[in-house]
């Protein structure tokens, strides 16, 4: 994994993507990273779970609990880009994905996943602002929702 400023604080959606700039941005393919938190939203480390194709990219669960564990992570953030779009709307596969992996996290000592980001050039989609998307796996507890969903 890779640290994190320790004294930032991800309050929302473009935070995630503004410490992630430099590395997701003009991939020709897509990247899918974790970002790792602590419980007062302290960033404290991410690290690239997937690459892929310029349409896909496959993302291991296993390197994200392990990573989630072995920082004592209490949420975790998924961060990926859609470089062949210019839009950045989540696909199926893309809110499967943030279905399976809240679910699993919460069966890790309650591990929350506060956000799933998709980037596609100057669009950024957050999925814990998306009151469209039924059964949103992105919604944390009351208290938390305003820190990462509000823009």
């Amino acid at each position: 994994y890779k640290d994190i400023s320790p004294n930032a604080i991800i309050r929302n959606a473009r935070d995630a993507v503004h410490y992630l700039a430099d590395t997701i941005y003009d991939c020709p393919q897509e990247h899918c990273y974790s970002i790792f938190l602590n419980s007062a939203l302290h960033p404290i480390g991410y690290t690239c779970v997937g690459t892929g194709s310029t349409g896909t990219t496959p993302v291991s669960f296993s390197k994200i609990v392990q990573t989630a564990l072995l920082l004592n992570a209490t949420g975790i953030i998924l961060l990926h880009n859609h470089p062949s779009c210019s839009y950045s709307a989540p696909t199926d596969a893309d809110i499967q994905l943030a279905k399976n992996l809240s679910y699993v996290l919460k069966l890790l000592d309650g591990m929350v996943l506060y956000d799933s980001i998709i980037i596609s050039g100057n669009h950024i989609y957050n999925m814990a602002s998306d009151k469209s998307l039924a059964e949103n796996p992105t919604q944390p507890e009351p208290i938390l929702t305003k820190n990462i969903a509000a823009q």
